[in-house]
């Protein structure tokens, strides 16, 4: 396996910023009617101005800098920044108690914080009074600190790893909270992964609706900056604003956790099943010839089945996939008949093909937090 260093990230980011300066990146939907756009030129003046504000409050290189924001396009311009200038990343998630959420803060020790404003009055009151805190960065606000007359505290004389770009805290499904680290290694080999075998490229849409607290979600905000691709965020992430996103945005691309796509598919089958005998089975014999043709050739044929998923998916839908566990067989069978790739390649909770590369440290970030009292 090839070695990626951080190095070879910026390389790769700077060829992204120079060649897709122009391009759409980001599609923020503040409603179905209006959206905000911005471009890799953006991301990267954003960045920019992260990096001097760090700098002058003396941050240096692999230090760590919390983020504690819900997953919206500002906080994945921040990561995206973070990553790039040499930062690691600490996301612990904002669904656990605020009390939880601020004893992980202190057990991390970071150098820096950046928060959503309204979340500001939440943090441990330590961390205020002693770190830098920023505001979360947006078009509209400068990346400007929040707490200007905080005193001066000693920095750990510790730094992190170089080639750590994150430290994720989730919890949700999994039942646990746990930690773990992602590598720059380990998110360019997932572009790579994305571009030879989920038809990623530049011209890929991909509708982001996974929390970027967990891995998955983390891993597919860097392949498609990786790739030049674009990505569109919705104000919630309910079943309402996933709806208005694939209605509005249309993507190519699109990842969810399995429950969703059985959700959908039990739905279009209830749907298909209420239909005249004459649509039934006109959906049996073209659902039949695209499952033979897929089995046998390879071949799709989207265009057959696109009036029965249309409604559901939008028009251009062309590959989904899973991002926190396996998705059952029946309901793969039942997309891939339908002519969209569905790539159910996410084979454990941790180290997987293609979200990771055996990248945990376990020891570090324990399972259920007892090092930290949680």
């Amino acid at each position: 396996m090839k070695t990626y260093l951080r190095e070879d990230f910026v390389k790769r980011m700077d060829a992204v910023f120079q060649k897709y300066e122009e391009k759409t990146a980001i599609v923020d939907y503040l409603s179905e009617k209006y959206a905000e756009r911005y471009t890799y030129g953006q991301l990267r003046e954003m960045t920019m101005q992260v990096g001097e504000a760090l700098e002058a409050q003396g941050i240096g290189k692999t230090e760590r800098v919390a983020v504690l924001a819900r997953p919206s396009a500002q906080s994945a311009m921040m990561l995206l920044a973070l990553s790039y200038l040499g930062y690691v990343a600490v996301l612990p998630d904002i669904s656990l108690p605020v009390e939880e959420q601020n004893k992980l803060l202190r057990y991390v020790d970071p150098s820096a914080v950046v928060i959503a404003e309204e979340r500001y009055a939440l943090l441990d009151r330590e961390l205020r009074a002693s770190v830098p805190v920023f505001r979360l960065i947006s078009d509209q606000m400068d990346f400007g600190l929040l707490n200007p007359e905080r005193k001066e505290r000693e920095k750990t004389a510790e730094y992190g790893d170089e080639n750590v770009m994150a430290i994720i805290f989730s919890s949700g499904d999994v039942a646990c909270k746990k930690g773990s680290e992602i590598t720059y290694q380990a998110m360019m080999h997932s572009a790579d992964t994305a571009a030879a075998h989920a038809a990623y490229d530049d011209h890929s849409r991909f509708l982001h609706v996974l929390p970027q607290t967990q891995d998955a979600g983390y891993t597919m905000l860097f392949i498609n900056y990786q790739l030049g691709s674009e990505m569109a965020f919705v104000p919630e992430f309910s079943s309402e604003d996933l709806m208005m996103g694939l209605r509005t945005y249309e993507p190519t691309h699109l990842v969810m956790i399995p429950k969703s796509y059985d959700a959908i598919r039990k739905k279009m089958e209830e749907e298909i099943s209420k239909r005249s005998k004459g649509v039934r089975m006109l959906y049996a014999s073209c659902r039949g010839v695209t499952s033979y043709l897929r089995r046998h050739t390879g071949y799709q044929m989207k265009l057959l089945m696109r009036p029965f998923y249309a409604s559901e998916f939008g028009r251009n839908i062309h590959v989904l996939g899973c991002g926190t566990a396996p998705c059952s067989m029946e309901t793969v069978q039942f997309f891939q008949d339908m002519g969209i790739s569905f790539p159910n390649a996410y084979g454990s909770e941790e180290e997987s093909f293609p979200v990771h590369c055996g990248i945990s440290t376990r020891e570090w970030y324990p399972d259920q937090g007892a090092e930290f009292g949680i």
